[in-house]
């Protein structure tokens, strides 16, 4: 892959080659059959999760430590 491939893959062209005459071209791809755009997508939906499952767990880690303030604060105002 030369530079100019490179070049034109940045704007999502594809080079092609015609299997009659074996002439050279280069022809717009969509989106998702581009390698780098499904490398891009899987990475995006791992961030996602990642993302959701650290949401999670914060919102399990504030209801864990709110039921131990209150079991605490319990034993406080019955113990004295």
């Amino acid at each position: 892959m030369g530079a100019a491939d490179r070049a034109a893959s940045w704007i999502l062209l594809k080079p092609y080659r015609c299997l009659d005459c074996n002439k050279r071209f280069h022809s717009f791809t969509p989106r998702a059959d581009s390698t780098t755009t499904r490398r891009r997508l899987q990475k995006l939906r791992r961030s996602k999760s990642t993302r959701r499952e650290l949401a999670m767990y914060a919102i399990a880690s504030v209801i864990l430590a709110a039921i131990i303030y209150f079991a605490v604060q319990q034993r406080i105002g019955s113990g004295g």
